[in-house]
């Protein structure tokens, strides 16, 4: 687990305790999944999402290894069009938001996220999280296209947070070339 990850863990388990609901944009090896669902257990709920089988797959089994599968609801959809997957009432009760862009390590590297999408999905997440809530996103910059959509998250968090009166957190402050950055965005 990368030191930023570890950050990432820090910082969110601050915001989660049992009975929340958390989503995980990028179900990817699962271990983010398996982080918010061990904070939200046993009453709480979490939605990961992935658009590669094997990512879904590799999720589930990781849950299940850990006896949470109860609390999981997992799609294989885009991070883009998660809100279509979460029933209505539950869509206002988000308490984290996890993101992590790039590419599924150990799969195709040519699949990678893309900054349309990967800014639609934090709109979405941006409007449903709940007040105190937060999102954490970390963006893996090695790959083409990386670097840009590090740009585009960084953008659109600000903005948002300055309409909105949120904050937002950048580690490191000064990133060198293709090193990950975490953007963590977090309500008032």
């Amino acid at each position: 687990m990368s030191s930023l990850t570890r950050l990432a863990h820090t910082i969110i388990g601050q915001h989660l305790k049992a009975g929340d609901t958390a989503v995980d944009l990028t179900a990817g090896n699962g271990n983010d999944t398996l982080f918010l669902a061990q904070c939200v257990a046993p009453t709480g709920k979490v939605f990961a999402f992935d658009i590669q089988e094997q990512a879904i797959e590799t999720t589930r089994s990781r849950l299940a290894l850990h006896g949470l599968t109860p609390c999981l609801s997992l799609h294989q959809t885009s991070h883009a069009d998660w809100p279509n997957s979460i029933p209505p009432d539950e869509r206002n009760g988000i308490q984290a938001i996890v993101m992590n862009l790039g590419y599924l390590p150990g799969a195709d590297e040519s699949i990678t996220t893309k900054q349309p999408s990967t800014l639609l999905a934090l709109e979405h997440a941006c409007r449903f999280l709940k007040p105190a809530g937060i999102i954490s996103t970390l963006v893996y910059t090695g790959h083409p296209g990386g670097l840009e959509e590090a740009e585009a998250v960084a953008d659109l968090l600000r903005v948002n947070a300055i309409l909105h009166a949120q904050h937002v957190s950048q580690f490191p402050e000064q990133p060198s070339l293709h090193s990950p950055i975490l953007y963590i965005y977090t309500q008032r």
